[in-house]
């Protein structure tokens, strides 16, 4: 069976669409039609298949993919010079590193890098999806050292990400924590999400209190026995408090 007719919506991706950046785009779409392959291609490749026929089959795929946007084909068809035979023995990197190459100019990364700095986590937003945001738009900027003798590729990328979290985050518990220890990010991803727990379960165990006081079936039973407790006091006597005064007095009946 084709693979594609398993690809329930198929992911797509147009360079003629009006858009600011293209390679986001692009990368999107390739991100997306990777993990809707694999589903698909699940019982199509033999178990002993080689590693260049799982290559060969991912390519075809991806370019019955790409020749269903007539755009997308004609930039597929210019970055190989037209040559059919070339783009049909082209594997899948080949393809793809071609068209991020041709559609890279139309990112803004200054643009992509003040967006970032910009990110702040919202009222009612976990913690956990705020990271998860900060974490996405780090991969879209140009925070990773791409020279192959660099000896901390990640650790610039690592570093923002976390100074991000910690500026961005509303829960002030969570920055001056971070602030006096100085965690990594890994170390500042798992406090931040025990300190909001901690946190939620605090704000909850405080209402609990305030819940029961407004009990309406409680405050009902309270309303008759002091109403029980007057009545008697005007047949036979009693000593009754004055709500304000803390006074003890004979509320005898003058008659």
């Amino acid at each position: 069976m084709n693979p594609l007719a398993k690809l329930t919506g198929t992911p797509s991706f147009n360079p003629a669409d009006p858009t600011e950046n293209l390679l986001q785009g692009f990368t999107d779409f390739i991100e997306t039609w990777e993990m809707r392959y694999e589903v698909a291609s699940i019982g199509e490749l033999k178990a002993d298949a080689t590693e260049v026929e799982r290559k060969e089959h991912k390519a075809k795929v991806f370019r019955m993919c790409a020749f269903s946007g007539e755009r997308l084909k004609v930039d597929l068809k210019a970055e190989f010079n037209q040559d059919m035979t070339a783009l049909k023995a082209a594997d899948f990197d080949a393809m793809t590193k071609k068209l991020y190459d041709r559609y890279k100019p139309t990112q803004n990364r200054v643009l992509l890098h003040y967006q970032f700095h910009q990110l702040k986590q919202a009222s009612g937003e976990k913690v956990d999806d705020f990271i998860n945001k900060v974490c996405q738009h780090a991969e879209k900027c140009a925070f990773k050292c791409t020279n192959e003798s660099c000896t901390a590729k990640d650790a610039i990328h690592k570093t923002l990400i976390r100074d991000q979290i910690i500026i961005g985050t509303n829960i002030p518990s969570i920055r001056e924590d971070a602030l006096e220890r100085e965690y990594d990010l890994a170390t500042l991803i798992a406090k931040a999400r025990k300190i909001e727990a901690t946190e939620i379960a605090t704000k909850e165990l405080a209402y609990e209190p305030l819940a029961l006081s407004f009990n309406l079936p409680v405050l009902t039973l309270k309303a008759q026995k002091l109403k029980q407790s007057v009545k008697l006091g005007k047949k036979g006597g009693s000593t009754l408090k004055q709500p304000n005064e803390g006074k003890v007095f004979w509320n005898k009946d003058p008659n």
